[in-house]
């Protein structure tokens, strides 16, 4: 309750702004709570300060984040402490610029970075106010092109923002706005990595089990990010390896001198990929739950492969 006291008292002495409170629920696809949301706002309109404080299904405070604009309205300020994985996040909206600090758990170190403040930028709730400041356009069925802010990444990634239509939700009329990354990233979007070694293996334990049919994933679940993969890298070879992503047109031309021709293909493969809105397996159709096989991780790999 600590938490509800210092998120309640402290605006109170500060301001007589009446405080305005809202509280929103998170579910999972089967309908059941995830956690719950409290916001209290001081003021009206999108400079209010704000608190946010997440709750546990039964009611046990986990997380709060306290937001502040102090320049676009679309790109506040905020702290975020998560107690539970030991997660912190500040952002500083300053004349230069954005200063971001980012500690991913308890075991990690906190990375700081200064980031320019680019006009279309969007930093957390504040993407709410993008929308409703862009509103006659998105209804008018222009696509919004905006840049958003990932903490943990430590940079900005463009995204697509349109209406797709009118709908009805909880017995009322609303807008459906679509959400989609401008350009694929492997920062982002998850893929279920594997290696030639992991294919062949069930390849072959699919000539024994000739009782199994029909489609068997092969790859990492969950998915693996850019930057798993270069953990993996890093831990093998013992120095610091960063991953970079880059469109599929550029991978083909940087491997055009060593394989020729056949980069095309390739480049369009991944090009492929990129349009697809998944790049990882099915569980139940894995080969994990259809043969108890489960593919080497990066690390393993590359002692296989290197040595």
């Amino acid at each position: 309750m600590r938490m509800v006291c210092l998120l309640l008292c402290l605006p109170l002495a500060a301001s007589a702004a009446p405080l305005l409170r809202s509280e929103g629920v998170a579910t999972t696809t089967a309908g059941t709570v995830a956690y719950r949301e409290v916001h209290w706002q001081r003021g009206a309109g999108e400079a209010g300060e704000r608190w946010v404080q997440y709750l546990c299904p039964g009611g046990e405070p986990f997380a709060r984040k306290q937001l502040r604009v102090s320049g676009p309205v679309q790109a506040p300020g905020y702290r975020l402490e998560d107690r539970r994985s030991g997660q912190a996040a500040s952002i500083e909206i300053t004349d230069s610029g954005v200063q971001l600090s980012w500690k991913e758990d308890t075991q990690a170190r906190t990375r700081t970075q200064r980031l320019p403040l680019p006009a279309d930028a969007v930093i957390d709730a504040g993407f709410d106010a993008a929308v409703r400041s862009h509103w006659q356009r998105l209804m008018q069925g222009e696509r919004l092109a905006l840049q958003f802010l990932v903490p943990g990444r430590q940079r900005y990634y463009p995204v697509q923002v349109q209406r797709t239509g009118a709908v009805r939700w909880q017995g009322m009329p609303a807008q459906s706005i679509e959400v989609q990354l401008d350009a694929w990233y492997g920062e982002i979007a998850p893929v279920s990595w594997s290696s030639h070694f992991d294919v062949a293996e069930v390849a072959e334990r699919l000539f024994e089990q000739t009782s199994v049919s029909g489609v068997v994933g092969v790859g990492q679940l969950p998915g693996l990010l850019g930057e798993d993969l270069a953990t993996g890298f890093q831990r093998h070879l013992g120095r610091d390896v960063a991953f970079e992503s880059i469109t599929p047109e550029a991978f083909g031309a940087m491997i055009e001198p060593l394989i020729g021709p056949a980069s095309a293909a390739i480049a369009a493969f991944y090009g492929a990929l990129q349009s697809s809105p998944t790049n990882t397996i099915s569980h139940d159709t894995s080969a994990q739950a259809l043969f108890g096989i489960a593919p080497r991780s990066v690390q393993q790999w590359l002692g296989e492969t290197l040595g």
